[in-house]
């Protein structure tokens, strides 16, 4: 087990989640993770940077604000161009149950950032942006002031992964700033992406409903056979 070093900061090259007014408990139980246990802050960031697809760690309570980094949080956002919208929609079916949630994630090697905010099931404010090929891959909702002060009237400005940090701060918490927090004297959450944790089988998808179509056909198919078994009685 890590040495128990109280608070670490993190955030670069990583997804997480910002929630309002919610215990890590609550925040674990609506994203569906399994295997939760408690692991020092060290431990429990280790795992979700180093290899750490599927495995979420969720520090004690900060300032309010519940905080849940993986690097799912980041892959699931940034896989293909139309990745962004479809996680911002996560995101606001998420806060339909737990009431506000932000987002946000940054990427050295492609230069990927986003930042998303969602209240009471609406999405609020969605931005990414890749560097590589200097794309804005998602820009929903109005500019917050707080976004404007990071632009400071600079029509070519881009964002970096500082600028992801500094939003943070402003919207919610900064997790790269969090030396010497005192929630630090706390261990936070260790859990699983549902069927992802070592010796489980991934769970099965939900069967699929059949088309219009198929269903037609297969009441005529059904017909045909209840006939047939008529004539040759």
């Amino acid at each position: 087990m890590a040495q128990d070093t109280g608070a670490v900061p993190f955030g670069y090259k990583l997804g997480w989640l910002a929630v309002r007014g919610r215990t890590p408990e609550q925040v674990a139980a609506a994203l569906g993770l399994e295997s939760l246990r408690p692991v020092p802050w060290l431990e429990g960031l280790e795992r979700v940077s180093e290899d750490g697809e599927g495995q979420y760690f969720l520090p004690p309570v900060l300032d309010g604000w519940t905080l849940v980094a993986s690097e799912d949080l980041l892959s699931e956002a940034s896989r293909d161009p139309d990745s962004p919208r479809a996680f911002a929609d996560r995101v606001a079916t998420l806060s339909a149950r737990l009431g506000e949630v932000q987002a946000f994630a940054t990427s050295r090697v492609i230069e990927y950032h986003h930042w998303m905010r969602a209240v009471d099931g609406a999405l609020r404010r969605a931005y990414a942006y890749l560097g590589e090929s200097g794309e804005v891959q998602l820009d929903a909702g109005a500019v917050t002031p707080e976004e404007e002060a990071l632009r400071a009237g600079d029509p070519e400005w881009t964002p970096g992964e500082q600028d992801v940090m500094a939003l943070a701060g402003r919207w919610s918490v900064d997790p790269s700033g969090l030396e010497g927090h005192p929630a630090g004297a706390q261990p936070g959450l260790h859990g699983w992406r549902a069927g992802a944790a070592p010796g489980r089988e991934p769970a099965p998808p939900p069967p699929r409903r059949p088309s219009p179509e198929q269903e037609a056909a297969d009441a005529v198919g059904s017909v045909v056979q209840g006939l047939l078994r008529k004539l040759f009685r």
